[in-house]
């Protein structure tokens, strides 16, 4: 069975329209080689891994194999429209008793995506990235398509359109590609623009086509607006903006010059903001790869979020929300120009944001993570469920080790380590391992506290279940210190999710101590199935490697991380080992420096 994906747009579609599958051009039906009686069936995906092992009928029918195409009405799905989104889509051949024999499957370079915010009519678009949120910082100079989506044997158009002109301005507006697409003998292409008033207009047509434009993709570039925002379009003090650049008014005729019914107009968003600054606790962020800048004068645990899901993306297909680098300008006024590549340098630009913003003096202070966000928000003021702290002393040196426990999907921590600076003075702070040695993480002291943020930046694996260490604090205990230490939490899921929001007093277990020596505990469960954790203990800070060996003395998974003085725990996870291990015996092996332990463990299937 074989299908031509190359149809499907990258505009996107309409949760009320279609999609039609259509047979490879080279063969005489959709399917070939097949035995008497099969039948196909069509299926499409979310991009997850849990989607694409479980599609969704796109309908009940059962088709010949003979079939040359078939057309997907979205809103008649079985299960309903699909949700907004890039799909995959399978086509799928069964013999007469319904045994499966073949599958065609988009590749990720032709997923369709179903999106409810698509414009008709006209208006304007984002020229990186296609959508109608134009994101800039103070100086910034970008571009937008003014468009026309879904013409009807359109010869000529009209835009009259507004902009806030003391937080922007046009440079220049030029010829689109649009009126190149069909035949002509000349177009005609008008533009003029103030500045001063914010004001501009178009007027645009085609000579000798006798078609205008009707066919091909969805959307025409008419006209291209490069705009520079104001270097003093925001502050330090406002820190955000949100406009539009307002399509007023808009007439568009046929090829014969008969006057059309009124297109839709459609506005673009306008968004200023210091860059990074892309979230806040209450808008809806939109889905990869459409996901909207929501800039609100903050940076905190949403912009982490919202720059991690759209680093690690769905299925290989990652968000331009979080290209920022190339960058140019100087703090905090830098602006960027995306080349298409989310990279290290992406992350360096929004790591240097996020650094200039947590070492102001504003007047936001550091929001409790209960104030916002989306999600349900497990246990706030009450027993935390999924977050523990313990601590360990040794004289006036106190451990605090901070850990989740037994969660789903992991992915981004807020952690707001609240403590009496008479009793306890920090002498530093490192990550934990649970949620990855890479990725973003930060620490920001302010009066009564410290802000930890982490989260991981995993392409193949963004969230984490299970229970492990999130961060390690050390104190330094002023005389017969009793004060309280608390953890103000926000656990976030590699789609943005809350897992749990609230706070947890830190177990100072007594005084329990740091260990005098390398200890190593007993793993548990064991026998185990997926995972083991191995309590360990360090009487001062360094690097310890986990292996794993099976009966022969081969290694099968070996990690390696820097731990702080105290008691620790390591899960391994026989499931994300890396290598598929089967039920029996293995021996853990922990090292330490020079010193090494190991124990017999069993995994049970």
């Amino acid at each position: 069975i074989d299908c031509d994906y190359s149809n499907v747009n990258s505009y996107g579609y309409l949760p009320s329209g279609s999609y039609t599958f259509t047979k490879n051009t080279a063969w005489t039906y959709m399917a070939r080689n097949y035995p008497s009686g099969s039948y196909i069936k069509f299926f499409y995906s979310d991009t997850t891994t849990a989607g694409q092992a479980s599609p969704t009928l796109c309908s009940d029918t059962q088709y010949a194999a003979t079939i040359t195409s078939f057309e997907w009405t979205f809103a008649n799905s079985p299960g309903g429209t699909p949700s907004d989104g890039p799909k995959y889509l399978y086509a799928r051949l069964y013999d007469e008793n319904g045994i499966f024999l073949a599958e065609d499957k988009s590749s990720s370079s032709q997923l369709l995506t179903i999106d409810s915010d698509l414009l008709n009519g006209i208006g304007g678009l984002d020229s990186y990235d296609s959508d109608k949120y134009f994101y800039l910082q103070n100086g910034s100079l970008r571009q937008f398509n003014l468009i026309m989506v879904y013409p009807d044997s359109v010869g000529s158009v009209n835009y009259t359109g507004s902009f806030p002109a003391d937080k922007v301005s046009i440079s220049t507006i030029e010829e689109g590609p649009a009126w190149q697409t069909i035949q002509n003998q000349g177009v005609i292409f008008e533009a003029d623009w103030d500045n001063t008033n914010g004001a501009f207009e178009v007027n645009t047509g085609v000579l000798g086509s006798n078609t205008g434009l009707v066919a091909g993709p969805p959307t025409f570039t008419v006209g291209i607006v490069t705009v520079q925002a104001l270097s003093s379009a925001i502050s330090t003090t406002t820190r955000y903006y949100y406009g539009n650049f307002d399509i007023t008014a808009g007439l568009w005729a046929d090829y014969t010059g008969a006057t059309l019914s009124a297109p839709t107009l459609n506005d673009l968003s306008l968004r200023i903001g210091y860059l990074g600054d892309i979230a806040d606790p209450d808008s809806s962020h939109g889905t990869i790869p459409n996901m909207v800048p929501c800039p609100d004068g903050v940076f905190g645990i949403d912009d982490i979020v919202v720059f991690s899901m759209a680093w690690n993306g769905i299925g290989g297909t990652q968000d331009p929300i979080a290209d920022l680098a190339p960058y140019s300008g100087t703090v905090p006024d830098i602006w960027s120009s995306p080349d298409g590549n989310i990279d290290v340098q992406d992350l360096m630009a929004f790591t240097m944001m996020f650094d200039w913003y947590q070492a102001q003096d504003f007047s936001t202070a550091p929001r409790h993570p209960s104030d916002g966000g989306s999600g349900n928000i497990a246990s706030v003021g009450g027993s935390a469920v999924h977050l523990n702290a313990e601590g360990c002393q040794d004289g006036d040196r106190l451990i605090v080790t901070v850990y989740a426990d037994d969660v789903e999907d992991l992915m981004s921590a807020e952690l707001n380590v609240r403590y009496d600076e008479e009793s306890y003075s920090l002498s530093g702070f490192t990550r934990g391992g649970f949620i990855g040695d890479g990725g973003f993480f930060r620490g920001y002291e302010h009066d009564g506290g410290v802000q930890l943020y982490l989260s991981s930046l995993n392409r193949d694996m963004p969230g984490v279940s299970g229970s492990g260490e999130l961060a390690t604090l050390e104190f330094t205990v002023s005389g017969e210190a009793e004060a309280a230490i608390e953890v103000v939490f926000d656990l976030r899921n590699s789609t943005g999710g809350r897992i749990e929001s609230g706070s947890a007093t830190v177990d100072l277990g007594g005084g329990s101590a740091i260990p005098g020596t390398f200890v190593v505990d007993t793993a548990y469960p064991n026998p185990f199935n997926p995972s083991v954790t191995v309590p360990f203990g360090l009487p001062e800070a360094g690097m310890v490697e986990i292996s794993v060996y099976d009966v022969q003395g081969r290694e099968l998974y070996s990690g390696m991380r820097h731990y702080g003085a105290g008691n620790h725990r390591y899960v391994f996870d026989a499931s994300a080992a890396g290598t598929v291990l089967s039920g029996g015996v293995y021996f853990l092996k922990v090292r330490y420096n020079d010193q090494v332990q190991s124990q017999k463990i069993v995994l049970m299937k």
